[in-house]
């Protein structure tokens, strides 16, 4: 028994909406597909990709002090 939500896809449509407003921002994307282990290594593998050819992820995000 699994205490998750039930999964839904998004209608054609909106997927492909939403492809469109990714591809128009001028930022490289990664789509995500396949089996759960290949929907994590391709991520990983990009990420490593990236960081070998000497690009740098962004710092983090530090919330502001609250005091």
């Amino acid at each position: 028994m699994s205490d998750s939500l039930p999964r839904r896809s998004l209608p054609v449509v909106s997927r492909g909406l939403f492809r469109a407003e990714l591809a128009g921002c001028g930022v490289p994307v990664v789509e995500l597909t396949g089996a759960p282990a290949e929907r994590l290594a391709r991520p990983v593998r990009t990420c490593d990709d990236l960081l070998a050819a000497g690009r740098s992820l962004a710092d983090p995000i530090v919330p502001p002090d609250s005091h």
